[in-house]
């Protein structure tokens, strides 16, 4: 029984272009997944950030609507035994009431907001949610809109991977146009026979050239993918091109966010302050008869109102700023 053993090694000379595109495409390919790899991870940042603003202010409502539903609890049992001594008409008495049960049912609503926003923290970073620290100022921003538009066109990751996508497109386009060309290249074949039964025979064999091919005709099948390729190389441009004005769009967007919120947030402040301020003086003058008892009421459900708020525009501030950052590729 003859015994034969075949060898063959070939090396590409001349690809008409198909290898390097290739190399091109897996090139971009790999870029575009960074940074879409990136764009992921502001997105994460940007809603860890939330999340933690989220709890913080729901905390601090929770603890408002506590304070406020047990001071509203005690109004109205000092107004009942004020007109049980005939010191106050029975509409004082509804009024108190009817604030208590306002003040029962936004405390109600603010337990399930803590408990949404702790279980929605906890589901983004596997913490508990212990030991908070308030919200920090901002993170290093940019000095000007114009900063900051130059930044993301540079450096944006969403940029970054539809620019990736046109490269990627460019090559394939490249590849499919090298198919019109002939491959060219070196090989060696080296051939081996023996034979069991004649000891004595063998037949050994090298051979060593240059091998050519070129398809002439491919039934329009070259033609189909270079027409194809160019194709996907128009969408990708077009893309690109939507990718930049929704990212200006978007940075315009967020750096007047930042500054409306850096807005809202002082005049929150402010506002709850003032709101402080106004249900103090409402006390003392409630108490020696000189306004009535529903204006009391009025001015502890606006401070608690006013102090939740200025929780929640500390809140939007941050993530405000964050959002920026993810957008220019700074998270």
């Amino acid at each position: 029984m003859p015994r034969a053993a075949q060898l063959t090694l070939e090396q590409p000379l001349f690809t008409g272009g198909r290898a390097t595109a290739g190399i091109a495409r897996a090139r971009a390919d790999m870029a575009a997944a960074e940074a879409g790899g990136e764009a992921v991870q502001g997105q994460v940042v940007t809603a860890v950030v939330q999340a933690y603003g989220d709890m913080l202010a729901a905390d601090e409502v929770l603890r408002l609507y506590r304070a406020l539903a047990a001071q509203m609890t005690e109004i109205e049992r000092q107004a009942r035994e004020r007109f049980r001594a005939g010191e106050t008409p029975s509409t004082d008495v509804a009024q108190a009431a009817s604030r208590a049960a306002e003040a029962r049912a936004d405390l109600a609503r603010a337990e399930g907001m803590q408990v949404s926003a702790r279980a929605r923290y906890r589901n983004l970073t596997g913490l508990e949610p212990v030991d908070l620290q308030p919200i920090p100022p901002n993170p290093p921003l940019p000095a000007s809109l114009e900063d900051a538009m130059a930044t993301a066109l540079g450096a944006s990751p969403a940029l970054r991977r539809a620019q990736a996508d046109v490269e990627a497109a460019e090559a394939g386009a490249r590849a499919a146009r090298g198919e019109r060309r002939p491959t060219v290249s070196a090989f060696v074949e080296a051939g081996s026979v023996r034979d069991q039964f004649f000891p004595d025979y063998r037949a050994d064999s090298a051979t060593v050239g240059i091998r050519g091919r070129w398809t002439l005709f491919s039934g329009g099948l070259t033609s189909g993918r270079i027409a194809e390729t160019a194709a996907d190389v128009r969408a990708a441009l077009a893309r690109l091109r939507a990718a930049r004005m929704s990212l200006e769009e978007q940075v315009l967007s967020a750096w007047q966010d930042i500054h409306t919120a850096e807005l809202v947030a002082q005049a929150s402040d402010e506002q709850s302050t003032a709101a402080d301020q106004a249900l103090t003086s409402v006390r003392h003058e409630v108490r020696v008869g000189l306004k009535p008892q529903i204006d009391l009421l009025n001015a502890e459900r606006e401070a608690a109102a006013a102090a939740a708020a200025a929780a929640q525009a500390r809140t939007a501030r941050i993530v405000a700023a964050y959002r920026l950052r993810a957008l220019i590729g700074s998270a």
